[in-house]
């Protein structure tokens, strides 16, 4: 059952202005064994390449906040915007062509992922339901977005709560997610990491994300994590085929 509507008090009004965004960068490189080309074709290929990078970076960003417990200033929308405009939050480069080693016989892609989180009205919104009642397990949930609607139905977002020790309108860090659908003002979402117990009412800033592929050098391929002078974070693809994804009927929410 889903419970709509609550009420974040504010004990005094946070000017835009003072608001302050921040940005976080995390290139990662991603491997994929060349016997994958015999399952499916280059394009194939690509989108599950982007497919692995996006989750690890996000995952790195993540991981570099919650650890942080970011506390920062923020503005929530006081009541949704009349007319909401639709923006996109998450922009993705596709245009690569992986480098193939063929004597390890394996592709290798870098990418590089940029999020800045810019916590003002246009980008809040709030938690009103949540799977599973309250708990860190909890998947997914249910969001009201105040301010502006995603375009093309997907968006990274950053979860906090209000600091109350201190006075003005600071939130603390406590996760991060993913916007998968969109349909109005609602939107569900995926929490993708988290510190806390995530409940109804905590906020939300959608974070202006994006992901692009990094010119590579000829013949220079990462075989494994560890190996040569690369320190960036690597995902490893074997030649599995990934079942279809299927979100099926969400759950009911409590």
């Amino acid at each position: 059952m889903w419970i709509y509507g609550c009420s974040l008090s504010q004990k005094k009004s946070t000017p835009v202005s003072s608001v302050r965004s921040r940005m976080e960068k995390a290139t990662v490189s991603v491997l994929l064994e060349g016997s994958y080309e015999h399952q499916m074709d280059i394009k194939d290929i690509k989108e599950l390449m982007l497919k692995k990078a996006e989750k690890k970076a996000i995952e790195t960003i993540g991981s570099i906040w919650i650890n942080q417990s970011l506390l920062f200033r923020g503005k929530m929308a006081s009541t949704p915007s009349a007319t909401p405009q639709k923006r996109d939050y998450y922009q993705v480069i596709k245009k690569f062509t992986p480098t193939l080693d063929k004597i390890t016989n394996v592709y290798q892609q870098r990418f590089t992922m940029e999020a800045t989180l810019y916590p003002v009205p246009s980008s809040s919104g709030v938690i009103v339901g949540v799977e599973g009642g309250y708990s860190l397990a909890t998947f997914h949930i249910l969001l009201y977005l105040k301010g502006d609607i995603p375009q093309g139905q997907q968006a990274f977002f950053i979860i906090a709560k209000k600091n109350n020790f201190r006075v003005g309108n600071y939130y603390q860090l406590v996760g991060i997610g993913k916007i998968y659908n969109v349909a109005g003002r609602m939107a569900q979402g995926e929490i993708l990491s988290s510190n806390e117990e995530i409940s109804k009412g905590d906020v939300i800033f959608l974070l202006h994300t994006k992901l692009y592929p990094l010119k590579e050098k000829k013949g220079h391929v990462t075989s494994s994590p560890g190996e040569g002078n690369s320190s960036l974070p690597v995902v490893k693809v074997h030649p599995e085929m990934e079942p279809s994804p299927h979100k099926g009927e969400p759950k009911e929410m409590k």
